[in-house]
């Protein structure tokens, strides 16, 4: 149950978390094509395979600051998944001076489907009790949300 409630809170957390100026954002109101039949059967996402997915985009942010401190060029996709079991997909590029920020959200068939394209100067992590934060600084955009990991301290 704690679990549960712990990825709702998640959720809540990356959609308030998210900074969406008008002026540099790009939208595309294109209709959502569906690339294979395996990507029109979207399964239900059990619990355990969540929590994996938010580990294994952990360990992918993890070595791409890693390559951004070294600065050294880099590109990482994120994927999260909705409630629903949508896809929203976060890429990352480090071009060894700045990093290019890119989310599509249309195959969230219950959020505004556009794409948000930002150039920001840093990824930085910040660990507060019980939970750790991955976030860029875009300038005059201020921060965006990549990853919110909830934990219980013992």
């Amino acid at each position: 149950m704690y679990r549960m409630l712990s990825i709702g809170l998640l959720f809540v957390l990356i959609g308030c978390g998210m900074n969406t100026p008008v002026e540099e954002e790009t939208q595309t109101t294109e209709e959502n094509e569906v690339h294979s039949e395996k990507e029109a059967e979207k399964p239900e996402i059990p619990e355990d395979s969540s929590m994996k997915n938010e580990l294994e985009n952990q360990k992918k942010l993890e070595g791409f600051m890693q390559k951004v401190k070294k600065g050294t060029p880099d590109e990482v996709r994120i994927v999260r998944y909705t409630v629903e079991g949508d896809s929203i997909y976060t890429d990352l590029a480090f071009n060894g001076q700045s990093i290019k920020f890119k989310r599509d959200t249309r195959r969230d068939k219950q959020g505004n489907g556009q794409v948000i394209e930002r150039t920001c100067q840093s990824i930085k992590k910040e660990e507060e009790q019980g939970k750790t934060v991955y976030f860029l600084s875009c300038g005059i955009y201020g921060q965006i949300e990549l990853l919110t990991l909830m934990y219980e301290e013992y």
